[in-house]
């Protein structure tokens, strides 16, 4: 898994500041497991398109607003979350080195316009975001197997956007 991340260390948040956060492809909700216990974390919107994978998510957590597909949550609507942290684990359905071994036919890649292009979004939400709180945090999952091109890229469209350092981890 390679992780993205930026600004301070999210885990170590007072108790005392709640940290607001959207949770954008969000599975069956992961990094919502990792929180639950710690109220200083406030699910705002989460989005989520795979029926299975909707399906364990409401369940484990009904009370969180669905924000729907990521193409349409509008600019507007993700800056009036006003949130301080986005969680993303944007498809890795183009970047897996396993992809090669399924169809070299199939578009791949973060540019190509297969699922793994949905990282455009991801950056759409957070400039729209940024514009409402210069301190947002990002924290992004994706496969450790990709391509180093595409690790490089991910880096780079981070740096350029947040302006800050990104923190680059493959465990």
């Amino acid at each position: 898994m390679a992780d993205w991340g930026m600004g301070r260390d999210i885990f170590r948040v007072p108790h005392t500041n709640m940290t607001k956060y959207i949770s954008l492809f969000s599975g069956i909700g992961a990094f919502e497991c990792a929180v639950k216990d710690d109220p200083s974390f406030e699910c705002v919107g989460y989005s989520e398109v795979d029926p299975h994978a909707l399906q364990v998510y409401r369940k484990w957590y009904p009370e969180h607003r669905s924000l729907g597909d990521v193409r349409q949550l509008t600019d507007a609507t993700a800056r009036a979350l006003r949130p301080d942290l986005i969680v993303a684990g944007f498809p890795c359905t183009d970047l897996s080195s396993c992809k090669a071994l399924v169809s070299k036919k199939e578009k791949r890649g973060l540019r190509g316009g297969g699922r793994s292009a949905l990282f455009v979004e991801l950056v759409r939400i957070i400039q729209a975001c940024l514009e409402v709180n210069p301190k947002l945090d990002i924290l992004v999952e994706n496969v450790a197997s990709m391509k180093r091109c595409h690790r490089l890229y991910i880096t780079s469209v981070l740096r350029h956007v947040l302006h800050k350092r990104v923190h680059r981890n493959v465990v």
